[in-house]
């Protein structure tokens, strides 16, 4: 730490000054590891208990990795976003669909964010272009939006 210090007295002359400054003086650090074990009353028993049931009840529905195969499942609709709506009124009904979290899973290390990733993953459905210095993404097969 640098200080500047300048001193005078009233008249305007510099006066000398000698500023001692304490040692830091570093607390002594003790430690002392104690294994210890405690028994347990029977109120953090009870809840271990309860919490080993609710692990037991969860697991039993938890589907395994293999997957779970269904009978013949029909969407009928699904709620819009204004957005989505907006969309679905202007252009119709999409032919595809690509989720977001299907992008985030398949973004690799090397990718340098959305648009490389589109480029990668689905170039037949989605290609980048270049428009008065901004990059766009544009659906192939899809009518112009001017």
């Amino acid at each position: 730490m640098s200080v500047l210090l300048q001193t005078a007295d009233k008249s305007g002359r510099n006066k000398p000054y000698t500023i001692e400054l304490d040692q830091k003086e570093r607390p002594e650090v003790k430690f002392e590891q104690a294994q210890t074990v405690f028994t347990v009353d029977s109120t953090v028993q009870d809840l271990i208990e309860q919490n080993l049931m609710r692990k037991k009840i969860k697991d039993a529905f938890r589907v395994s990795d293999e997957g779970l195969t269904l009978d013949e499942v029909v969407i009928e609709g699904y709620q819009m976003s204004p957005q989505r709506k907006l969309a679905w009124d202007r252009f119709g009904k999409p032919r595809d669909v690509i989720n977001g979290k299907e992008i985030q899973a398949k973004e690799e290390l090397w990718s340098s964010g959305l648009f490389s990733v589109l480029t990668y993953h689905y170039p037949d459905k989605i290609k980048i272009v270049e428009q008065g210095g901004n990059l766009y993404a544009r659906v192939i097969g899809a009518p112009s939006l001017e």
